[in-house]
């Protein structure tokens, strides 16, 4: 599931393609059905208007727009974003190599100067949605946003002592699924707790109690350095997750334990365990993690 790298990695992507400010020609819905149907009304309501900016919220994308309103997006599992510059957008896009996979598209953005945006998801447990306000309207009241909890990068609110008081408030829970929880800090996802917690030396089974002050400032450091390498490096393509572009992310390239089970640790040659907590896989070095 793309996480908080991959989901920023495709915000600054768009608005890299200036899709920004381009009046919107014609809306298709190709397929209705997501983890919602799409709004019937969604083209009418886009149809002559622009996109004013492009706003991330945990893994949402928020689309403001000059009616003032929002078109709210999460890619799910497999959901993708692809721009179609106009040069493109006219030729069938299956027929470029980045966009092989561009079987399942939902929906289809067709700008005044003929570029495109599409909105492809062959697992359809993406979202696109509208809500009427403006951006912090939206996310104060819309129902997919209003109980998330603060942003990684957001340095006032995601402070050591904040995280430091969610651990110990957090008793008989395991620090992984403590991590991938949204009502605490958000985006981390799976890869990348993983990681986090292999950089701070901390075992994913740790109960979020029994951390000490200075293990969880070492977590705390370890969250912004591991997701900032992930953003440097585009995001994690481990599956179906692509650039707008078409082309991949690289971070799983660079990963010490996620994906590596019964391989060398990185740093003690020990073997990486892969285990099943909370139903997702977990990857971790018995030894550099306590």
């Amino acid at each position: 599931m793309p996480e908080l790298p991959e989901v920023e990695t495709c915000r600054k992507g768009l608005i890299a393609n200036n899709i920004l400010n381009k009046e919107i020609a014609e809306v298709r819905i190709l397929q209705t059905k997501l983890r919602e149907e799409i709004p019937s009304d969604l083209p009418t309501l886009l149809k002559n208007q622009q996109f004013t900016n492009i706003y991330r919220r945990a893994k949402y994308l928020i689309f403001a727009t000059t009616n003032g309103g929002c078109v709210i997006s999460h890619l799910g599992m497999t959901g993708q974003w692809i721009f179609l510059p106009s040069e493109n957008a006219t030729n069938n896009a299956n027929s470029n190599a980045n966009f092989v996979n561009l079987q399942h598209k939902h929906l289809q953005i067709i700008f005044a100067d003929n570029s495109q945006l599409v909105y492809n998801d062959s697992r359809k447990f993406g979202l696109l949605t509208w809500s009427d306000g403006d951006f912090q309207t939206v996310c104060q009241n819309n129902k997919w946003l209003k109980n998330l909890g603060v942003e990684p990068f957001d340095s006032q609110n995601f402070t050591q002592d904040y995280f430091y008081k969610c651990c110990l408030s957090s008793k008989k829970r395991a620090i992984k699924p403590f991590l991938m929880d949204t009502q605490f800090v958000v985006g981390i996802g799976n890869i990348y707790a993983a990681e986090s917690l292999f950089l701070a030396k901390i075992s994913p089974f740790r109960l979020t109690c029994t951390l000490s002050k200075k293990e969880s400032n070492a977590l705390h450091e370890a969250i912004l350095i591991t997701l900032q390498k992930a953003l440097d490096a585009g995001g994690s393509s481990l599956k179906d997750y692509k650039h707008v572009d078409g082309s991949l992310g690289h971070f799983q390239l660079q990963t010490a334990v996620y994906g590596r089970d019964g391989q060398a640790c990185k740093i003690c040659g020990t073997t990486i365990l892969k285990e099943i907590q909370n139903q997702r896989s977990t990857f971790y070095c018995p030894n550099c993690q306590k």
